[in-house]
């Protein structure tokens, strides 16, 4: 073989692997796009009335950071973490609705939870 040669077929065994590599990437995105969606179809959708309020420390004596997780404290008194980070500025009451999942380990041991509204439609109510 030549030097030619032997470069060209570097150079197409280069794009094959980056081809196959971008493909592959490709596919993860999909397959995790297709799991997430399922997760939420799995879970339950919720409506629940109540205030938007920093959720409670599990260790109410221990040493705590001054970040807020912000949550739902629920008509029934049980507390409830939102999924996402763009929260009205809503004073009083409100109605939320999403889909409810279980809370995840790492957020377990810190707040008082009883589960995560994924998703959530947050409305001022009087």
């Amino acid at each position: 073989m030549n030097k030619q040669h032997k470069k060209s077929t570097k150079l197409l065994i280069i794009i094959f692997l980056g081809l196959l590599l971008f493909g592959l990437g490709m596919a993860v995105a999909y397959i995790d796009q297709q799991l997430a969606q399922a997760n939420i179809q799995k879970a339950t959708k919720i409506t629940l009335r109540g205030t938007i309020t920093c959720l409670p420390h599990k260790d109410e004596g221990g040493i705590h950071t001054t970040e807020c997780a912000v949550g739902l404290k629920a008509e029934n008194g049980s507390y409830y973490s939102l999924s996402n980070n763009q929260y009205p500025e809503a004073s009083g009451r409100v109605e939320v609705t999403g889909y409810l999942k279980p809370v995840p380990d790492a957020q377990k041991a810190l707040y008082k939870s009883v589960g995560v509204i994924d998703s959530p439609i947050i409305v001022s109510i009087k």
